[in-house]
């Protein structure tokens, strides 16, 4: 961390009474608690930044959890996910079912993909499942999505 320094020539030269040495003690200790709250919101900004790049590299694999990614960040469970609402504005689980959606989505515009291929390339074991999440993002199944886009049904 970059603490302040405390400037002894100044103090020195131009504080005289004890209500100026407060002032400076009250300014300087002020100083200290920004540079601690920087550096503590750095460090969880820090951390989510981790956090959500392992989900971006990781999304696939279908046991994905709030825990696996705690143990990579090195984070307890309840911290990492306070942490993540916090900066997110989201849950650790809608943000990995937003992401995951948002790729499927890429996937569905890709013709060379069919429907059911694509659960399992985004984490999800099973069509049902992948198809009712897409329908609670974006309010269309999988198959209506792409029916929307033009092509035929799969």
């Amino acid at each position: 961390m970059n603490f302040p320094e405390v400037d002894k020539q100044n103090i020195q030269n131009t504080i005289v009474t004890i209500n100026e040495l407060k002032l400076y003690n009250n300014s300087y200790i002020s100083s200290l608690i920004q540079a601690i709250r920087e550096n503590r919101n750095f460090s969880a900004h820090y951390n989510i930044k981790r956090a959500m790049s392992y989900i971006e590299n990781n999304f696939k694999n279908n046991e994905l959890s709030l825990q696996i990614v705690a143990d990579h960040v090195n984070l307890s469970v309840g911290y990492l996910s306070h942490i993540f609402k916090q900066s997110v504005g989201i849950s650790f689980s809608h943000y990995l079912i937003q992401y995951r959606m948002e790729i499927a989505k890429q996937l569905l515009s890709n013709p060379e993909y069919k429907a059911y291929e694509i659960p399992e390339l985004v984490g999800y074991t099973d069509y049902p499942h992948f198809t009712k999440s897409f329908k609670k993002v974006y309010g269309l199944t999988p198959r209506e999505y792409r029916n929307f886009l033009g092509f035929e049904k799969n």
